[in-house]
């Protein structure tokens, strides 16, 4: 049954009229009358389609792993639901219960972007619900300010052939195309992000970086950095157990509470002072006391507030794009169980980097400094998100260092910390283990988000003029973290070119014996546990233009690996299975016990080039060696008075 009405506000009407007749219950807008309704993942086909369902199987392997999605753990249609919502190709095909929201569906955005009709295409649910080739699935709304206001749910094709005659068993209303003004896009697409949203854009955020970066190989296997705490930085690599106290236990930081998008139909408007920048230190106090009354009005009343920044007149066409960034912080930031103080003072300072880049103010570069003395910068990614730095005070960084794993750690480390507390950073990466919570947590929002934010702005301008076209997404949530680094671990850190770090043991320059001694018999439960050999990788001698082999520290240092035993938890020669690794992922090349042994006796040229059967009897006497240090080993590790045992 078709219709063809004069207007967009008639076909709403229309629609209405088949509700109250029982004819109709769900609608779907179109800005135009496909020969098909099908799914996205169906008009793809081939590679093409193979990709769009990785996209997907990506995106659901996130959903599981990211705590503020608990909420939907077990329920694959509706991850699926939400992926389809942030344009992941999917089997599903939005509908929704609202008429006006399907007839700003069809509503066209851009000119000439829609045929001279567009259609609303309206369902009664009883006969979808009949349907063997499809299931209608609704999904529970909560913190989803997007799916909630368009009222959506959606139709999850089981036989790709239902598209054949879907269409057909709608009834279809026509009316001439028009545009989306710009209120109506803002009720499908609410400017304003919800606590999920927020974390949900991370990933896109990470997605779209990933790939941009994946036809450029070279560039995405030389500058991609990995992360991952080293677990040779603790005795018998006995990495510790997060423990959920670290951050007080405080179930907002990880289950954020549950909003409505209708909080955001009556906003408290605050317009922001034009501020005087010339005095920095009054400027910021002045920007303290225009965010601290709102900030605890809202606390107390829970009414969100909107910020309007105001801009000189030769600057008021970025107004928009500043007042979006701080609504967009202050969504991130008011959520979380943050002190009100803290609130304030990341608004305050946020919002004056932001207002003075806008206006061209001299010497913005260096307030930062100014305010918090030397600068050091990190780097941080959210669990499944993308990186994102910011600069910090050093003295406050060290400051919110904790000393409670320190003890967990080889003596090499905790030497190394005590005569640098930063050098701990190049080698463990999960912040809990690295700092206190209430300083880091300070620091952190304070001092890391408005950087952080000035960073991606100062970029935006440069490339977009304040369009706010860079990719963007930062955390807000120090809890949620998958690392922290200094901005020098890509250069400095061994870790930072690894793919797995699991089975390697790092020998630096400084290590002594006994140092040495610790590090291998380290190894040693893992070995016994899991027969996992180990791999050496000599860092920190990359100036010096010889081989390892010539080194004469290098030389002394596998003379004490062989003594204390360490050969014996190595694999015998890595050299012979790393070719066979992916070119790409095998940054650096593992030593395996047989090279130690060559190094230490000064045997590499008598051996290089070599067939086997032609230093066999080096290679044996290197055997019989070996078979003596394996019981040397095992019985120092077992006489060990924390000796931990096998691990599996």
């Amino acid at each position: 049954m078709d219709f063809h009405v004069e207007s967009v506000q008639i076909a709403v009407e229309k629609c209405w009229q088949l509700v109250q007749e029982g004819q109709a219950d769900l609608f779907r807008g179109q800005t135009r009358d496909w020969p098909k309704l099908i799914p996205s993942i169906f008009r793809t086909s081939g590679e093409y389609r193979a990709t769009a369902l990785k996209e997907l199987e990506y995106f659901k392997e996130w959903a599981r792993s990211v705590p503020q999605m608990a909420v939907y753990r077990g329920e694959d249609a509706s991850i699926t639901a939400i992926a389809q919502h942030y344009g992941i190709p999917t089997a599903f095909l939005d509908l929704t219960t609202n008429p006006e929201i399907a007839a700003l569906f069809a509503k066209t955005s851009a000119a000439g972007e829609a045929s001279s009709e567009a259609v609303i295409y309206c369902f009664l649910e009883a006969g979808l619900t009949s349907l063997k080739e499809a299931r209608l699935t609704r999904i529970n709304v909560d913190n989803l300010w997007r799916l909630e206001s368009q009222k959506g749910l959606f139709l999850q094709f089981l036989d790709e052939t239902l598209a054949d005659t879907l269409r057909d068993q709608a009834i279809r209303i026509y009316f001439p195309v028009s545009s989306l003004a710009a209120e109506e896009r803002t009720r499908l697409y609410p400017v304003r992000k919800s606590a999920l949203e927020c974390i949900i854009d991370q990933w896109i955020y990470r997605r779209q970086v990933e790939e941009v970066t994946e036809n450029l190989e070279g560039i995405r296997y030389k500058f991609i950095t990995h992360r991952e705490t080293y677990p040779g930085s603790f005795r018998w690599r006995a990495m510790p157990k997060f423990e959920a106290n670290w951050f007080e236990q405080e179930p907002a930081w990880v289950f954020p509470p549950i909003e409505s998008v209708s909080i955001v139909d009556d906003p408290e408007i605050i317009t922001l002072p034009i501020v005087n920048f010339t005095q920095p230190d009054l400027a910021r106090e002045e920007l303290v006391t225009a965010f601290q009354g709102p900030i605890r009005q809202s606390r107390a009343t829970g009414r969100l507030m909107c910020f309007v920044a105001s801009l000189s007149p030769q600057k008021s066409h970025l107004s928009g794009s500043v007042s979006t960034l701080i609504n967009r912080c202050w969504d991130g930031v008011r959520v979380l169980p943050y002190q009100a103080d803290e609130v304030t003072a990341s608004m305050a300072l946020t919002a004056m980097l932001l207002l003075a880049r806008a206006e061209e103010v001299e010497g913005v570069d260096d307030w930062p400094k100014q305010f918090f003395g030397e600068l050091k910068t990190i780097e941080v990614a959210p669990i499944g998100g993308h990186i994102e730095a910011g600069a910090v005070s050093r003295t406050d960084l060290k400051s919110a260092m904790s000393s409670r794993y320190l003890g967990m750690m080889t003596a090499y480390m905790q030497r190394k910390a005590e005569e640098d507390p930063e050098f701990p950073m190049l080698y463990v990466t999960d912040h809990w283990m690295l700092f206190g919570f209430n300083a880091f947590k300070k620091l952190f929002v304070e001092q890391f988000i408005p950087t952080a934010v000035d960073g991606y702005w100062r970029e935006d301008l440069a490339s977009y003029e304040g369009a706010l076209g860079c990719l963007w997404s930062i955390n807000f949530n120090p809890v949620l973290l998958g690392y922290v680094t200094p901005f020098e671990f890509r250069f400095y850190s061994p870790i930072a070119g690894e793919r797995d770090c699991r089975q390697i043991a790092y020998v630096l320059p400084d290590m002594d014996r006994h140092d040495l001694e610790e590090l291998f018999i380290s190894c040693l439960p893992t070995v016994l546990g899991k027969n996992n050999p180990f791999q050496v990788r000599f860092h920190g001698y990359s100036s010096d233009p010889r081989p390892v082999w010539e080194i004469e520290r290098a030389i002394e240092q596998s003379k004490w690996i062989v003594e204390v035993g360490g050969i014996s938890v190595l694999d015998v020669i890595p050299s012979v299975t790393s070719a066979l690794d992916d070119e790409k992922q095998q940054v650096f090349k593992g030593v395996g016990a047989f090279e130690i042994w060559l190094i230490s006796k000064g045997l590499i040229p008598e051996v290089h080039g070599k067939a086997f059967e032609d230093i066999k009897p080096i290679f044996d006497e290197f055997w019989g060696e070996l078979m003596i240090s394996n019981a040397n080993l095992q019985t120092r590790a077992e006489s060990a008075r924390d000796w931990p045992g096998p691990v599996s």
